[in-house]
């Protein structure tokens, strides 16, 4: 079963999805784009606060057009540290704890966050 989290579309409510995510990890090579749904998935594990049991979780940029994730650090894995949307430039970038660079070019902004619970 999974759990819609949170679903966000205005930078008001980022730091919800910011909470739910901060210091979860994430591999860059799970990182990829649907082209069909045009959602970019970013799959990873976080602890689930009823249970206490540790469950996978997706973070899902909608209406995503591109998205570049480096592996700067040659490392594989990173941890969520906030979101940035800049409307202008309608660029959503994933800071993380260990500097890389990962920009969604975005249509318009739309956010989830979903986790899977047995």
């Amino acid at each position: 079963m999974v759990k819609l989290l949170a679903e966000c579309n205005s930078t008001n409510c980022l730091g919800q999805v910011t909470d739910l995510i901060h210091d979860n990890w994430f591999s860059v090579k799970d990182v990829r784009l649907d082209p069909e749904s045009r959602t970019v998935h970013v799959p990873f594990s976080r602890v689930d606060e009823g249970s206490g049991r540790e469950v996978q979780a997706e973070l899902q940029i909608c209406n995503a057009e591109s998205f570049q994730c480096e592996d700067a650090q040659k490392i594989q894995r990173y941890d969520f540290n906030e979101l940035a949307f800049y409307p202008e430039k309608r660029l959503l970038e994933i800071r993380t704890g260990i500097p890389t660079k990962f920009d969604v070019k975005v249509e318009g902004l739309l956010v989830k966050v979903l986790s899977s619970l047995s």
